[in-house]
């Protein structure tokens, strides 16, 4: 039986972390914010304690007396969140596990190093900067006090770092975009000509890596990254087809380029692809399974089928926006002599969600 604690826990990764490590006998300590009801996740026997890690203070006061064999921690973003951690701990656990992120590597430099695809965690970190996307800065923070604490007191950690992760419990909403179109008999639009990749990793089998590195032999794994992927890349349009096959209908695949999305100054905050839109992210596999004998168990076929059966039930599902509605009836009409009044009916409908959008910016201002 090993004393376990767990930040976060209560949604998708840590929610399948938690789920794996309740079938044996631990003792459980989960903390985060309190938002989602123990009753929808909390496995009998498990500890909760609500705080918000930011608090320095409610932090030791709840982890005072207290000693791990093992620290999981899924909702660190920030360097900050993990040294309030590790200032926390009375005594080091016997290893602590820390979740990042595949996008903490530095490929989108001004001058990044010549490698090849895939991306192998001997890949240089992006440094920390204000220019950077915060996201990407915020879990490079992280890795640094872990790598710090590492170096100078031998502080037994091990970083994951997934890529995308789909699967049930998914809140962000990625293989939703696919299900939710193809299951109401919509098109999918695809930026360029859907070949944009990605690798994704299945959310169950990147809880059974976590496990897996917290129970190996030190000199395996403490003080090293390890990507979290399954090796394997998917193209916009590969997704599109294998979301379809899982829900047994056709899909209507519409293609518009990035150069006149751009030109059209469509808004962020108007996600219209969920995924990379050109190039792709390509995380190499082959240090998990050759150093570690660790093999993903599902295809992406495989792990579509349960994300797809999770989200009938339970997954977010969009209304067809007046916004997308046009958008299709433009890319419908190139070629075609009505292409002036489809393009005028689309700019006026995304100038007026640009303008409600300018309006919550000023408010929040205010």
């Amino acid at each position: 039986m090993s004393k376990i604690l767990i930040m976060g826990g209560s949604r998708f990764i840590g929610k399948h972390l938690l789920r794996k490590l309740a079938q044996e006998p631990h003792e459980i300590l989960v903390i985060n914010r309190g938002s989602v009801p123990n009753a929808d996740y909390l496995p009998e026997g498990a500890e909760h304690i609500a705080l918000d890690r930011n608090d320095a203070d409610a932090m030791k006061q709840a982890l005072a007396g207290k000693s791990f064999d093992l620290v999981f921690d899924v909702s660190g973003i920030t360097g900050e969140h993990t040294q309030i951690l590790l200032d926390s701990l009375e005594s080091p656990p016997g290893r602590h596990i820390h979740v990042s992120s595949g996008s903490v590597y530095d490929i989108y430099g001004e001058d990044p190093p010549i490698f090849n695809l895939p991306i192998a965690e001997d890949f240089p970190i992006g440094r920390i900067h204000e220019d950077e996307h915060p996201y990407m800065n915020a879990k490079r923070g992280g890795e640094k006090v872990l790598f710090d604490a590492h170096t100078s007191s031998n502080y037994p950690m091990v970083i994951v770092r997934p890529t995308f992760v789909y699967g049930p419990d998914n809140y962000i909403y990625r293989e939703a975009y696919f299900f939710d179109r193809i299951e109401h008999d919509r098109p999918v639009i695809l930026p360029g000509k859907g070949h944009g990749y990605q690798d994704l990793v299945f959310v169950e089998d990147l809880a059974d890596l976590l496990i897996d590195v917290s129970q190996r032999d030190a000199d395996q794994v403490v003080g090293q990254a390890f990507n979290g992927t399954k090796g394997d890349v998917i193209s916009g349009r590969m997704y599109a087809k294998a979301a379809a096959k899982v829900i047994g209908k056709e899909v209507e695949l519409l293609y518009i380029d990035l150069e006149e999305i751009q030109e059209m100054q469509w808004p962020p905050q108007l996600t219209l692809y969920p995924y990379i839109p050109e190039g792709g992210s390509f995380h190499d596999a082959r240090k998990i399974e050759q150093q570690l004998g660790f093999v993903n168990q599902h295809s992406y076929q495989e792990g579509l089928e349960k994300a797809y059966l999770w989200w009938k039930q339970h997954g977010e599902k969009r209304e067809y926006s007046e916004l997308e509605q046009k958008l299709v009836a433009y890319i419908r009409a190139k070629g075609t002599e009505t292409v002036g009044s489809a393009r005028s009916e689309l700019n006026e409908v995304l100038d007026a969600e640009k303008a409600k959008i300018e309006a919550q910016n000023q408010t929040g201002q205010e």
